[in-house]
This record gives C-alpha cells, structure tokens and sequence, in this order.
C-alpha cells in the first residue's frame, strides 16, 4: 500500500509543506484523511487501458455542449435537492459522479484507491 503525504500534496499543489500547515483547515484535514492507495498489476493496468479505448471506441459517451443544459440543471437540481434534504450538512451528498474505489490517474500512473471517498478526500484538501 501507498499513501498520499504532506510532501507529495505540497508537491502536487505547487507549494510547500509549511504552506500546506499555514491553514488550520488544509493540516487539520491531512491529518484526518487517509489517501492510501495501491497500484494495479500489469495485467489489471492492461485490462483498464482497453476498457478505456473500448469506452472511446463506442458509442456510448455523450456528447457535451448547450444541448444538454437540461440535464445538467436536472442532474444539480438533484444534487441541490439532496443538500437540502439532509438539513445542509456540508459532507452529504456529493455529485453522483464520484465513485468509491475506481481507478484513478496519479503523476501519470494509475492508483486505486483503498479508501472510500478518496477523490473527494483529495479534493477538499486542495
């Protein structure tokens, strides 16, 4: 297993690790987080670069642009809805876009993660 460090998100971020520490939030959420990932073998690493180009390949990716404002303000609106259902707690809910445990990119290679919410993890530290 692996683990996202101060030293390697002060890198990622353009700065340093006292800059990161600078911020209550930002070393109070190093802290807590957990970013711990492993790396696919060779043959999973494979096996995602050809689900990737069959992705590409077909047909089933949708086109963005104007045309689809509708369901961009539909798919927020749920979003929204959702927010305020849970009384406004800032931790729920999250775009349905983000999945737990699916490959990421990290520094160009591929991780998975093996935490849940990872990719939000990361993201509320930045």
């Amino acid at each position: 297993m692996y683990k996202i460090g101060k030293d390697q998100l002060a890198n990622m971020f353009c700065t340093t690790e006292e800059e990161l520490y600078e911020s209550s939030l930002c070393s109070n959420l190093i802290k807590e987080y957990n970013l711990e990932y492993g790396l696919p073998t060779k043959q999973e690493r494979n096996s995602l670069i050809l689900k990737i180009f069959k992705k590409l390949d077909s047909n089933e990716l949708k086109e963005t642009g104007v045309h689809r404002k509708e369901e961009w303000e539909h798919s927020w609106q749920e979003n929204c809805n959702a927010f305020i259902k849970s009384n406004f707690n800032i931790d729920s809910p999250y775009p349905k876009y983000f999945k737990d445990f699916v490959p990421m990119t990290l520094n160009g290679n591929f991780i998975m993660p093996t935490v849940s919410q990872f990719e939000i993890k990361y993201l509320q530290i930045f």
